[in-house]
């Protein structure tokens, strides 16, 4: 069953977007609550569909020249950034269809599409 089953407004899309990149992020983070480039990148080993949220670790920490991140803050920012990609392509009634997504960051495309049940982890 898809999280989201119709057009999500930007805020929604960014509320399920993080609950998902949340679940990956904590499953590879060190002890220390921090998240390193090393610990990003094993999160696309990881099974199922936390696999696809590697990408966004991996890109923030490159980004922002970090070696590491406290998870929460990198919680934080993936929020933002999902959110500020949504709104900038939403169209009319302030939601995001399939055909905007594609508009969105290359690091948000698939997870916009599994999250609406258009994108099968396993083929990926």
């Amino acid at each position: 069953m898809p999280a989201l089953t119709f057009a999500p407004t930007p805020e929604r899309f960014a509320k399920t977007w993080t609950q998902h990149f949340a679940a990956a992020v904590r499953a590879c983070a060190g002890k220390d609550g921090r998240l390193s480039r090393s610990e990003a990148k094993k999160i696309a080993g990881l099974n199922g569909s936390l696999k696809l949220w590697s990408d966004n670790a991996v890109n923030f920490l490159e980004h922002t020249d970090q070696k590491t991140v406290s998870v929460e803050k990198l919680i934080g920012s993936g929020y933002n950034y999902a959110y500020a990609n949504a709104a900038k392509v939403a169209g009319r009634g302030n939601t995001v269809s399939l055909t905007e997504a594609r508009r969105m960051a290359l690091d948000l495309r698939d997870d916009f599409a599994y999250l609406r049940g258009k994108l099968d982890v396993d083929a990926i």
